[in-house]
């Protein structure tokens, strides 16, 4: 249902595109999600981090290109209100998330706090060492 990917290369790949990959990573598991779950990922929410993310990225590269000092001062400060809605909205996605995969196990298998502190690299993680034969198998006992 999910694949497994490395956790060093989540992180570097987080640092790397400034959490453009935050968005990403929800966005290439929505049909691992949508799969097994009955806890639906809001994916409007997912696309508008993604948009949060990109047009940080972007700016931090071009500010100067073509705004003022004051134009700057009041985009900088734009950018931290549009930093803790993407925040919102990534815990949000990863508590849905967090949800979705303890529902299907039938069972609390996540520390919140470590979810908190570590967000899409925790939940992979824990995806990584998940057992997905006993869903599968589940599966087909259901469907037959």
């Amino acid at each position: 249902m999910f694949k497994k990917t490395n956790i060093a290369l989540m992180v570097l790949l987080t640092i790397i595109t400034m959490g453009i990959y935050i968005p990403y990573w929800f966005l290439t598991r929505r049909k691992g999600f949508e799969g097994f779950s009955d806890q639906k990922l809001s994916y409007f929410l997912i696309i508008c981090l993604l948009v949060i993310n990109s047009t940080t990225f972007f700016y931090s590269f071009f500010q100067s290109l073509f705004l003022s000092e004051y134009g700057i001062a009041i985009f900088d400060s734009l950018e931290t209100v549009f930093t803790f809605i993407g925040l919102g909205l990534l815990y949000f996605s990863a508590f849905r998330a967090k949800e979705a995969i303890e529902n299907e196990f039938q069972e609390e298998m996540f520390n919140p706090v470590l979810l908190v502190l570590f967000h899409i690299w925790y939940l992979q993680f824990k995806i990584n060492r998940l057992d997905w034969n006993d869903v599968a198998s589940s599966y087909r006992v259901v469907n037959e």
